[in-house]
């Protein structure tokens, strides 16, 4: 059985024509399906879709969906995260999700975010508010495992997403070589003395072997 697959779009200005057959979706067999994702390129049109199957002798009632509108309607996907370490803080990189030609209505929608922030070790946790863009979560341990989630927070009644979990290592802590300097140069120090002391030891010695003969001759 094949299946022929037409796309209602309600906008605010008439069409014409507000029937559009979708060739990808034509000829479709049992239990195959058809994305209509492009076709829902104005977030604040109604789309309504029907079907209708036929075979080469009779063909049945057309089946309308509900109508959809993608402003309240979408489920939107997950943030992009990127974490990095930098120092006692991390580097927090929110973007909305890739889609398909959505960016600015997108980032309408992913302009707050709620993020979760978990220390590894004991499972401390804290709660921070952030927006698209760079965020610095600051004031952590150096040398620990930090785990985050996001959560989108939409001024809609839209259903969304939080990340995964996403997790690293603030920077360990900076090697002081200041007590490392001055050690090796209070031992090179002490080697100049001890070397200069055993010269000065050595020579008395000489000075006293050439000068006892003398004294015996006498």
């Amino acid at each position: 059985m094949d299946a022929s697959l037409d796309t209602f779009i309600l906008c605010v200005a008439p069409r014409k024509k507000p029937w559009v057959s979708l060739l990808n979706c034509s000829d479709l067999s049992t239990g195959e399906s058809c994305d209509l994702t492009t076709y829902f390129n104005n977030a604040h049109c109604y789309y309504l879709a029907r079907v209708q199957a036929f075979v080469p002798d009779q063909e049945s009632n057309w089946t309308s969906s509900k109508l959809f509108y993608p402003m309240l309607d979408t489920i939107l996907g997950a943030p992009v995260v990127e974490l990095t370490g930098c120092g006692n803080c991390l580097l927090l990189q929110l973007s909305p999700p890739a889609s398909r030609g959505h960016r600015r209505q997108l980032e309408f929608f992913f302009s707050d975010y709620v993020v979760n922030v978990s220390r590894t070790r004991d499972k401390a946790q804290f709660v921070i508010r952030a927006s698209s863009g760079k965020n610095l979560i600051n004031y952590l341990e150096l040398g620990v495992e930090y785990c985050i989630t996001v959560l989108p927070v939409t001024n809609l009644n839209n259903a969304v997403v939080p990340s995964g979990p996403h997790c690293t290592y603030t920077s360990p802590a900076p090697v002081n070589t200041v007590p490392v300097f001055v050690g090796a140069l209070c031992t090179l120090f002490l080697l100049v003395a001890l070397f200069s002391a055993a010269l000065i030891y050595r020579g008395q010695l000489g000075v006293l072997h050439k000068l006892l003969p003398r004294t015996l001759s006498a």
